[in-house]
């Protein structure tokens, strides 16, 4: 029996409330406001907000390290041990955590890169201690990835000495 990824949903949100003192007036003046996405897939690879694979590990990078995702020609494997092969990506999530102190990570330039994400095949997201990098294209499109050509997504420790920990998702299509 086949898995099925019945329920995912994600997020980003920005909320503040920015205050000044007005010379004339008691107490502050403040601007309350936030700005939020939200996102539910629904199972498939049809047309609309679907998704049937997600592909979540948290690596543990020695200093300088690097390790290469490969999301079709020499798949990863999902929770219960089947190959994930994408055709598309919806939403990437990469968060070097503040577990270990290691300074960032970079992001992209693996050796057959999914580039339609970035300008260009050398080009890297840094990503600092205790960031996040959340990218998404839930509709039918997506990021396309491309076998053996463009499947690959590398993240490197940027520290020489210390390890980085770094949680990565990845949801996508199979077709």
């Amino acid at each position: 029996m086949a898995a099925s990824l019945t329920s995912l949903r994600v997020s980003a949100q920005v909320s503040w409330t920015y205050e000044t003192a007005v010379t004339g007036l008691s107490g502050t003046t403040a601007n309350a406001n936030s700005f939020q996405f939200a996102a539910t897939t629904t199972n498939g690879t049809g047309a609309g907000t679907t998704a049937d694979l997600i592909y979540a590990v948290q690596l543990t990078l020695a200093g300088a390290a690097s390790t290469t995702v490969n999301l079709a020609s020499a798949p990863v494997k999902d929770f219960f041990g089947s190959n994930i092969v994408m055709a598309r990506i919806k939403f990437l999530f990469v968060w070097l955590t503040n577990i270990t102190s290691a300074v960032s990570v970079a992001f992209g330039n693996a050796a057959n890169p999914v580039i339609n994400w970035i300008s260009a095949a050398t080009a890297t997201v840094k990503i600092n201690n205790n960031g996040v990098f959340v990218l998404g294209s839930p509709g039918a499109t997506g990021y396309p990835v491309t076998s053996a050509t463009a499947d690959q997504l590398k993240v490197t420790n940027n520290d020489a000495t210390n390890p980085a920990t770094v949680n990565l998702a990845v949801v996508g299509s199979s077709a």
